[in-house]
């Protein structure tokens, strides 16, 4: 494997997350946020399902505002993404914040 290839990273954390393996999941995940964190906004958009993806092993970690911060971040690439906003309110949602949750799931208009 190439130490410097975020797909690379990205795929293995897709199968570690599928294993149930969470930790080992956001590790990778944050390996290639880490990878291309150095590329303007434009290019890394790109890599928002990583975010995305790391904001769920963070859930399933029950590190919910790890994972609020990284569906933020898929959210600031990716800004009408129906998923995350859905992720957002779940995350909230079991964090205890009931409010911040509806405002996330609420219907938006146009």
């Amino acid at each position: 494997m190439c130490p410097s290839d975020p797909l690379s990273f990205n795929e293995l954390g897709v199968v570690y997350f599928r294993q149930g393996h969470f930790a080992k999941a956001a590790e990778h995940f944050g390996k290639v946020l880490e990878l291309t964190g150095h590329l303007p906004p434009a290019k890394r958009e790109a890599w928002e399902s990583c975010y995305f993806n790391l904001g769920h092993a963070r859930r399933k970690l029950r590190d919910f505002d790890g994972a609020i911060d990284a569906y933020e971040a898929a959210l600031a690439l990716r800004p009408n993404d129906a998923s995350t906003y859905a992720a957002l309110g779940f995350a909230w949602h079991l964090k205890g914040g009931f409010e911040q949750a509806i405002e996330y799931v609420r219907p938006r208009s146009p």
